[in-house]
């Protein structure tokens, strides 16, 4: 199950501001899919932000977020879409290796 700590900046920084309702969605993902999800990228500090491309509002920053990914990404496509159609996930974006998923406003995009 992923813990608080997962989320953690990846920079090294120490910061970790991820809220617990990105923390429970989490949980509540990998519980339905019945797997190990990744944690690739959860709360990220403004340096870290810019430093990997991010937009300055990025919902990483704001602590509301985590890009996901397991062994069986087509399978975790699939579980979020729904989950994001039932309005228990706000943003999804659906990209070639990883899943974001957050709790901010209901919208959807790929790449």
């Amino acid at each position: 199950m992923p813990s608080k700590a997962d989320f953690m900046c990846k920079c090294g920084c120490g910061n970790n501001l991820i809220h617990d309702d990105v923390v429970t969605l989490c949980n509540e993902i990998k519980n339905e899919l019945g797997e190990t999800i990744y944690i690739n990228s959860g709360y990220r500090c403004k340096t870290h932000n810019a430093a990997v491309g991010g937009v300055s509002n990025s919902q990483h920053v704001k602590g509301n977020v985590a890009d996901i990914s397991c062994s069986n990404l087509p399978k975790l496509k699939k579980l979020c879409k729904r989950l994001w159609s039932a309005n228990k996930i706000g943003g999804l974006g659906l990209y070639s290796t990883f899943v974001h998923v957050d709790t901010g406003s209901h919208r959807t995009w790929s790449r």
